[in-house]
């Protein structure tokens, strides 16, 4: 409860001077979310009002609502109160019920994993343009949580013509005054000072690390994949190795054994399989607090969701990494062009599309006519059945068109720029080293074990 022990009081007098937008930028693990339980919502219980707590995956839905429960039957005489004081829902569900209904007023909105309304803008128009519409509309405090929160802060001082207070570092408590209206910014550095870091450059360096995981350390594996093909090849040469492993996407996370695996995340926070791999679908808020992973790999071309991905281990606080190693990925220059090149036709598309109409981008409701080539997924509101430009979407891919441009270039002088690059978002860009690649190790293994298949089958004839 680090969060709430340095901060929590400045948040109580932030709500009650009637702070409009409360940004709350911290690392996984130091509380943000019982920051909410243990200090607002005690506060809020004895005003008499009602927080609404908003999150962006239904297996978040469900682990927060055991806090919740575990929150109130800590104190038997408030547990009443603590349950009825507190809504929780998906983002998904707010925007339908934006829909269909009149919403209940509440006295205090909590945004979990705020970067959501960026991130997840460019294929869920519903979950995000309504509902991030109507929660700046609210006349209530804002509270808006994330440990990778930069773009959607940024996003919102500019679109909303916020003027910032304060900006509160809770490791230094500095405060610095620049502006006069009441949106306020905690901010904490995030340490990976004691994590070991390696650099993976293909699949087969990441089977053999995690057979070798499994045989001679008997610990586990958490593979963060960047599409469900690499996933899937992974995983074949994972089952040929006899190494048990899950993959989860969005895709099949509803079938029995994946299923499964979700609940004893969300229930227990741990995986039975050897190896877990998964997609975005796991990268937000999900805790895995099992001690038997030692290793992770993680495979993505922005710093919100390598962040966010890292974050889903979590570790005690006073030991920090210590015992894990983590492997970033050596990004071949053609991937980052070919996410560069669907970029570029994406902003092509929408802003012929806005100029022809002469819209206001920033007006979320706006008709827009488009190519018959540009996903539907990214514009389409089907409950009203015509088609929205969603101002947030065209800032995203305006902003990933720019970083992926930056890389590209960066690559053609250094071929381990990305690496530098996913280095610098860990603060460890001087621990850079060429010794830190384990292809040479890993090629001698599989070259041996090449060699021994080749001989048994000699044998064998």
């Amino acid at each position: 409860m680090y969060l709430s022990q340095t901060i929590g009081t400045n948040i109580i007098d932030d709500l009650a001077s009637g702070a409009e937008f409360i940004f709350v930028d911290a690392p996984t693990g130091i509380g943000k979310t019982q920051l909410i339980l243990r200090t607002v919502l005690l506060y809020i219980q004895k005003m008499g009002g009602q927080i609404l707590y908003l999150v962006s995956r239904t297996i978040l839905e469900s682990q927060l609502r055991e806090k919740i429960l575990d929150a109130a039957l800590s104190d038997y005489s408030r547990s009443d109160e603590t349950l009825d004081s507190i809504t929780v829902w998906t983002y998904h569900r707010l925007a339908k019920l934006c829909v269909h209904q009149l919403l209940p007023h509440f006295d205090v909105i909590v945004c979990n994993e705020a970067h959501f309304f960026l991130t997840d803008s460019t294929y869920a128009i519903d979950e995000v343009a309504l509902s991030y519409d109507w929660i700046t509309q609210q006349k209530c405090p804002k509270i808006l949580l994330s440990a990778t929160i930069d773009s959607i802060f940024h996003y919102m001082k500019d679109h909303l013509k916020l003027s910032v207070d304060r900006v509160i570092h809770p490791n230094r408590m500095q405060i610095n005054i620049s502006g006069s209206k009441s949106a306020i910014r905690y901010h904490a550095e995030p340490d990976y000072s004691s994590l070991c870091v390696k650099y993976v450059t293909k699949n087969a360096e990441i089977v053999t690390l995690c057979e070798k995981n499994k045989k001679e350390k008997k610990k586990k594996s958490l593979i963060f994949v960047s599409s469900k093909e690499t996933g899937e090849k992974i995983l074949q040469e994972l089952q040929v190795k006899k190494v048990r492993a899950i993959f989860l996407t969005a895709d099949n996370k509803e079938l029995e054994e994946q299923a499964k695996t979700i609940r004893t995340i969300s229930e227990k926070s741990r995986f039975d399989s050897d190896v877990l791999i998964a997609t975005a679908v796991l990268d937000v808020s999900v805790s895995i607090k099992d001690p038997d992973v030692n290793q992770i790999f993680i495979r993505s071309y922005n710093s919100e969701e390598f962040l966010q991905m890292l974050g889903r281990l979590r570790v005690p606080t006073d030991a920090r990494y210590e015992g894990i190693t983590l492997f970033i990925h050596k990004i071949r220059k053609q991937d980052v062009d070919r996410r560069l090149g669907q970029e570029r036709t994406y902003l092509q598309i929408l802003e012929k599309a806005r100029h022809s109409q002469n819209l206001d981008h920033d007006i979320a409701s706006n008709e827009i006519m488009f190519a018959d080539n540009c996903n539907p997924g990214i514009y389409n509101s089907s409950h009203l059945r015509r088609m929205l430009l969603n101002p947030l979407a065209l800032h995203r891919h305006r902003e990933l068109f720019k970083r992926y441009k930056g890389i590209s270039n960066a690559m053609s002088d250094n071929p381990d720029a990305f690496l530098l690059l996913q280095l610098r978002w860990l603060g460890l860009e001087e621990d850079y080293d060429v010794v830190n690649y384990v292809a040479n190790d890993v090629r001698e293994e599989i070259r041996k074990e090449v060699f021994l298949n080749r001989e048994m089958n000699e044998a064998k004839k």
